[in-house]
C-alpha cells in the first residue's frame, strides 16, 4: 500500500506530466486545429458530457483519417493540369495589398468570381487591442441585419470554376491575414501566393532573417512553393504554402466543393516543410 507521501509524490508527478502534455499540444498547431474540428462536430449534449480521454480518441481518429486523405489527394497534383498560375498569384497579391491598405470595400472587386445578392455587403470589423476578442471579424450586412462568418457562405455566390474556387479559398483564409492582436496572433499567417518569376515575391526575402543555418539549407532545397489547384473527384483541391506565427513553413491542402453557386470547405491536411519550435507567450 502506498504511503501518503508516495501518493502525494505520484499526484505531483501526474500533474507535472499533464502540464507537459498540455504545453506540447498547445505548441502543436496541427493538434490545435484538429481539436477545433472535433469540438465543432460535438452536439450540445456531448459538449457537456465528453471526457478528456474520449476527446483525445476522436482527435487521434481524425488525425489518422486526415493522414490517409492527404496521401490520397496529394497524388492528384502529380497529374498534368493547367491552373493559370500567374492569375492565381496576381489575385492573391492584390488581395494582400487591399488588406494592407485597409481597403476592405474592394475585397469583392478583387475577388470578382464571388458575388452577393442585391442589398448585401461584405464588411470587416477590425480587431481592437483593448478587447478580449483580439481578432478581426468578417460578416455580411443587409437591411440592418448582420450575418457572421459562420453564415456568410450561405449567401456568397461562387462561380463554379478553378478561379471561383481559388477566390473562395482566399476569402475563407482571410481571417489569418486581417489585423490580429494578443493571443490571436498565434493564428496569423503569411501566405506565399507567388514564389518565382519577374517582379514576384521570393520566399527568401520574407523568410531568411528568421532561419538558422540548418533551416536555410532546408529552404534552399525546396521547390514548387507556389500555389496549385486541380479538379479531382468533383472538387477543387488547393495546395498553398504559408508561414505561421513561429515562421514554420507549411503547405496546406484544402478541398473546395461548389454546388448551386455555394462553396464548402474541407481541410484535408498540412505538411511541415520547415518546422520551428512554437514560441509560447502568456
Amino acid at each position: 500500500m502506498k504511503t501518503k507521501k508516495e501518493k502525494k509524490q505520484y499526484s505531483e508527478e501526474a500533474i507535472e506530466e499533464s502540464i507537459k502534455k498540455t504545453l506540447a499540444r498547445f505548441a502543436d498547431e496541427e493538434w490545435q486545429q484538429l481539436e477545433e474540428e472535433v469540438y465543432a462536430s460535438l452536439s450540445e449534449e456531448e459538449w457537456n458530457t465528453i471526457t478528456g480521454e474520449e476527446l483525445d480518441r476522436r482527435i487521434e481518429k481524425l488525425k489518422e483519417q486526415k493522414k490517409q486523405d492527404l496521401a490520397t489527394f496529394d497524388t492528384a497534383f502529380d497529374k498534368p493540369h493547367d491552373n493559370d498560375f500567374l492569375t492565381l498569384c496576381n489575385i492573391g497579391e492584390h488581395l494582400i495589398s487591399a488588406i494592407k491598405e485597409k481597403d476592405y470595400d474592394s475585397i469583392l472587386n478583387v475577388l470578382d468570381k464571388l458575388s452577393l445578392p442585391k442589398g448585401f455587403f461584405l464588411k470587416v470589423e477590425e480587431a481592437q487591442q483593448h478587447r478580449l476578442d483580439n481578432e478581426s471579424n468578417i460578416f455580411l450586412e443587409a437591411d440592418g441585419d448582420t450575418y457572421d462568418d459562420s453564415e456568410i457562405w450561405d449567401y456568397i455566390h461562387v462561380e463554379n470554376s478553378i478561379h471561383g474556387a481559388w477566390q473562395a479559398y482566399l476569402l475563407n483564409r482571410l481571417r489569418h491575414i486581417l489585423p490580429l492582436y494578443g493571443h490571436a496572433l498565434y493564428d496569423s499567417r503569411t501566405y506565399i501566393y507567388c514564389s518565382s518569376g519577374k517582379d514576384i515575391t521570393v520566399p527568401e526575402d520574407i523568410y531568411s532573417s528568421y532561419l538558422g543555418e540548418e533551416e536555410s539549407k532546408q529552404l534552399a532545397n525546396l521547390t514548387n512553393l507556389e500555389p496549385d489547384i486541380v479538379e479531382f473527384d468533383g472538387k477543387y483541391l488547393i495546395s498553398c504554402c504559408y508561414l505561421d506565427y513561429d515562421h514554420s513553413l507549411i503547405r496546406e491542402i484544402v478541398a473546395v466543393s461548389i454546388s448551386n453557386d455555394t462553396a464548402s470547405f474541407n481541410d484535408i491536411g498540412q505538411k511541415y516543410l520547415i518546422k520551428r519550435k512554437r514560441s509560447i507567450h502568456c
